[in-house]
């Protein structure tokens, strides 16, 4: 028995008998920080888990609900990598032309196109002990293996952030101005092992995405804003990279 799993469920059983509870925020995106202030949790959205060692996970309530592990830059010789890749690869923001922009999901087993020209897959390297981000032209020809992931500085986040995770699905209202959550389920899932990430990645089920864009409104209209490079997986794929509690 793990006593920070039982502790965490019996109050979650207390916040579901609540009903509906009223967002913490105006965003359409306030049902883990509203959850994280009703069980005074960190909140840490960064390094180190929300509560008492377990990464809290809120989602809508769709089995294809797909949802960050953690954020992670790539490495480089390239001061700014995600800067880098826009500037060098990127493609006009729809609104702001003269700005380059790079947003896009890269998998493991397949080349995925990236704006007008360009092809990305993730490749494994066990001997270099990296994550490497290949880059192809037009024609599938490898132009540049720049970017990549060390496997000690991903091995490190992923244990750290995740060793334990609830996956807390939720159901959302809007009425008068403000957004409502319903806390429905929850479940508590322990980390398999690295190598069983790094095979999820070759096989696709966890993959990449990048969001470098441009501020549509507010004082920082136009600008660039970097919203993280990270790894991701979804809700229908959880059991192959974690064991659930039980």
């Amino acid at each position: 028995m793990d006593k920070d799993f039982e502790k965490l469920l019996k109050e979650f059983e207390n916040i579901k008998k609540q009903g509906f509870v009223k967002s913490e925020i105006k965003s359409a995106n306030g049902a883990g920080q509203t959850l994280e202030k009703m069980l005074n949790a960190g909140g840490s959205d960064f390094c180190f888990p929300d509560y008492y060692g377990i990464e809290l996970k809120a989602i809508r309530n769709y089995n294809d609900a797909t949802f960050d592990l953690f954020n992670s830059t790539p490495d480089s010789n390239h001061v700014f990598s995600t800067q880098w890749i826009a500037e060098k690869y990127g493609y006009p923001d729809k609104d702001f032309k003269n700005k380059k922009v790079f947003k896009g999901d890269i998998y493991g087993n397949e080349l995925r196109k990236i704006g007008l020209f360009n092809y990305y897959k993730l490749r494994v390297d066990y001997v270099n002990q990296k994550i490497i981000l290949d880059i192809y032209n037009y024609k599938k020809e490898l132009i540049n293996s720049d970017l990549y992931w060390d496997f000690d500085d991903v091995k490190s986040k992923l244990e750290l952030k995740l060793s334990k995770l609830a996956l807390i699905t939720t159901d959302k209202i809007y009425s008068n101005g403000n957004y409502y959550y319903f806390y429905k389920e929850i479940k508590c899932y322990v980390l398999k092992t690295f190598e069983k990430f790094l095979n999820l990645i070759e096989t696709g089920t966890i993959y990449v995405t990048f969001k470098y864009g441009i501020y549509k409104s507010g004082i920082h209209k136009g600008e660039y804003h970097d919203h993280g490079t990270s790894f991701k997986i979804s809700k229908k794929d959880l059991k192959l990279l974690f064991t659930e509690y039980n």
